[in-house]
């Protein structure tokens, strides 16, 4: 990115710059960020005192410390709100009505995570399922604005509530075999559904509507395919598969001093809302946003990874 927050490149893969101490796990999912920290002395200063404390400092202090990350966090999340508002006072039509639908998902899985994080560090694994849905509902935004005809972005959208659609009329039916019945999410399939007949109608539209594609093929489509580990492991988490209990119990053998997970361990759900802010930005935020909440996010990641994890020793 450029000093004045725009941009440089459109493609995201452009490599962050990382000194010979600093970690790479995961330095592939911060996209860019090395190319603004190295044209602003002020965030570099920032970064380097964060170390400097991380080296220094007590588990408890470093704690407080991170209320910077959360701040940075809690920031960015309102800034996605204001888009949110934006888009859905100034814009008409089905494809900004549905993402200004989406939006919200963002920044309300964002505040949860800071909450969780502000809680206790140990709150990872829920922390894990907030910022998958904040990165799946970002990508999902990009996903449908991608297209440059506007007939294009449509079908996309028609695609999401035609699922959705199917998928109340399956609730419904798992509804009817129990006393409370499902005529409350057939009526809202039947909504959704009449949408997407409408809609047809308007375009002409004769083909069959596929499903919406999987994050994997979403991922793909952008040249992003290297995100789907980051992914994969956070569906572990909201999965609450045995892959994840497993690797709680030998994180617990590390004896943290910041309980049962490190600040480190923190990185990936980081991450994932700093790239749900990211993929808000490439329709949208041109509008006239100021990029800073952005950049924030960003650095709110890269603070993490450098965050106390195994082999750290509390100073005493």
């Amino acid at each position: 990115m450029t000093t004045d927050g725009k941009p440089d490149s459109d493609d995201p893969s452009v490599a962050s710059s990382s000194g010979p101490d600093e970690p790479t796990d995961y330095q592939e999912w911060l996209a860019g960020s090395g190319d603004w920290l190295d044209l602003e002395p002020e965030t570099r200063q920032v970064r380097a005192a964060f170390v400097e404390l991380c080296r220094r400092a007590s588990a408890k202090e470093i704690v407080t410390a991170l209320e910077a990350i959360w701040l940075l966090l809690d920031r960015a999340a309102l800034w996605v709100s204001s888009i949110q508002t934006d888009v859905a006072a100034n814009s008409s039509g089905l494809v900004d009505g549905t993402c200004a639908a989406l939006m919200p998902t963002i920044s309300r899985q964002m505040r949860s995570l800071t909450y969780l994080g502000r809680s206790s560090v140990d709150y990872l694994p829920t922390a894990m399922a907030a910022a998958r849905a904040a990165f799946e509902v970002g990508l999902r935004l990009t996903w449908i604005n991608t297209p440059e005809d506007h007939e294009e972005r449509k079908i996309r959208v028609l695609r999401l509530h035609n699922d959705q659609a199917r998928w109340k009329n399956a609730v419904a039916r798992d509804y009817d075999r129990s006393s409370a019945g499902g005529d409350r999410w057939r009526r809202a399939a039947q909504v959704q559904a009449a949408l997407v007949g409408r809609e047809l109608g308007n375009i002409s539209w004769t083909g069959q509507l596929q499903k919406p594609p999987s994050v994997s093929a979403q991922l793909h489509e952008l040249d992003l395919d290297r995100l789907y580990s980051g992914y994969r492991l956070a569906s572990e988490y909201v999965h609450g598969g045995l892959s994840s209990a497993l690797e709680t119990e030998a994180v617990r053998a590390e004896r943290s001093p910041f309980g049962i997970y490190w600040p480190n361990d923190w990185s990936l759900a980081v991450l994932m809302c700093a790239w749900g802010c990211r993929f808000s930005t490439r329709h949208y935020a041109g509008r006239g946003f100021n990029l800073g909440p952005l950049r924030g996010s960003m650095l709110a990641a890269e603070l993490m990874l450098l965050s106390p994890g195994p082999g750290w020793r509390q100073n005493e």
